[in-house]
């Protein structure tokens, strides 16, 4: 348990170092630089950058999860029937994070098309009826 915990701990501070590391684009793909918005605004762009960034480490993560369960289910779940139940247990919820995740990432993509919300985050122009 402790090289589990051990593993995680170094996974998530590389995983944190990596974000601290991005180079957040304010911009937004516009011509407007990053002075015209608010600290509140930097806030959330930088906050959509970071998670934007972390959803495929994230899912990377819980498969290599699923893989160190299923290394302990065949190598030590014929010895001892609690490992192979915890194996089992393990390969279960990474299976149900990983279907969480990406449908949930797939979710969000298809309603974003659907609303013809890119990629960014750019929402159409929008104009009222002869106001053009």
């Amino acid at each position: 348990m402790k090289k589990i915990a051990s593993f995680l701990l170094v996974m998530f501070t590389s995983v944190f170092a990596y974000a601290a590391e991005i180079e957040i684009n304010f911009n937004l793909g516009g011509t407007s630089g990053a002075a015209n918005f608010t600290p509140l605004q930097k806030i959330i762009v930088a906050t959509s950058n970071i998670i934007g960034s972390l959803v495929p480490v994230m899912i990377a993560l819980a498969v290599v999860v699923f893989f160190w369960f299923l290394v302990q289910f065949i190598w030590k779940g014929a010895e001892d029937p609690k490992v192979h139940q915890n194996g089992m247990k393990g390969m279960g919820y990474s299976l149900l994070a990983i279907f969480v995740m990406v449908s949930l990432w797939g979710i969000i993509g298809f309603v974003g098309n659907a609303l013809g919300i890119g990629q960014g985050g750019k929402l159409p122009e929008f104009y009222l009826p002869g106001f053009k």
